[in-house]
């Protein structure tokens, strides 16, 4: 039933035409956090062997139960962050220093 939910929503975005990226993006998070619920809910999940509801699974993750995070994780995520900035501008960068400006200029 699930299979044939997905199919009908592939095929209705793409009748419309409204499958974009934005879309595609927004779509793939929340499947995901729906299979991590689903997971959640599963026996194996719990420390007492017994299933929680679709709603506890859904909201109640370990990372909410203590959401605290090392100075490490901090410098790491930054450092992760500004190399990721720094790659993501040094490539239009470097294509946009290829073009003469005399083009550039007549281009316009």
């Amino acid at each position: 039933m699930i299979k044939k939910c997905a199919l009908w929503l592939r095929d209705s975005f793409i009748r419309n035409r409204s499958l974009n990226a934005t879309r595609i993006v927004a779509g793939s998070f929340a499947a995901i956090i729906l299979i991590g619920a689903l997971l959640l809910t599963l026996p194996i999940a719990s420390r007492d062997g017994q299933s929680a509801g679709f709603f506890t699974g859904l909201f109640t993750a370990t990372m909410f139960v203590n959401p605290t995070v090392g100075i490490g994780v901090c410098l790491e995520a930054t450092l992760v962050m500004i190399l990721a900035g720094t790659l993501a501008g040094l490539v239009p960068a470097r294509k946009a220093a290829r073009i003469r400006p005399i083009e550039a200029l007549r281009s316009e």
